[in-house]
């Protein structure tokens, strides 16, 4: 029983420094917290988010999409949406 918790712990300790969780060179992650810097997946939702408007900006410049106000038949059948509070945090597993 003595080696299974022994393993345990060792497997946490080299899990600690996985590179999900190192990474911003030299920044701890309760640093991270208090400077409000993005973790790794927020940044890359970030860089696709702009490659995407970077395409539909490249479309749009050589006309293969256009972008028009709705008319009032649309507005009618598509009404506008209040805004849903946005969840802070989420479940964690």
């Amino acid at each position: 029983m003595g080696v299974i918790r022994a393993k345990l712990i060792f497997s946490r300790e080299i899990h600690r420094g996985c590179p999900r969780s190192r990474d911003l060179p030299g920044v701890e992650l309760g640093d991270r917290q208090e400077a409000n810097l993005p973790g790794v997946q927020q940044q890359r939702q970030q860089e696709k988010r702009e490659q995407k408007l970077k395409d539909i900006r490249e479309q749009v410049a050589e006309g293969k999409l256009v972008i028009r106000a709705m008319t009032a038949e649309e507005r009618a059948r598509f009404p506008r949406r209040e805004a849903t509070p946005t969840r802070r945090g989420g479940k964690r597993r």
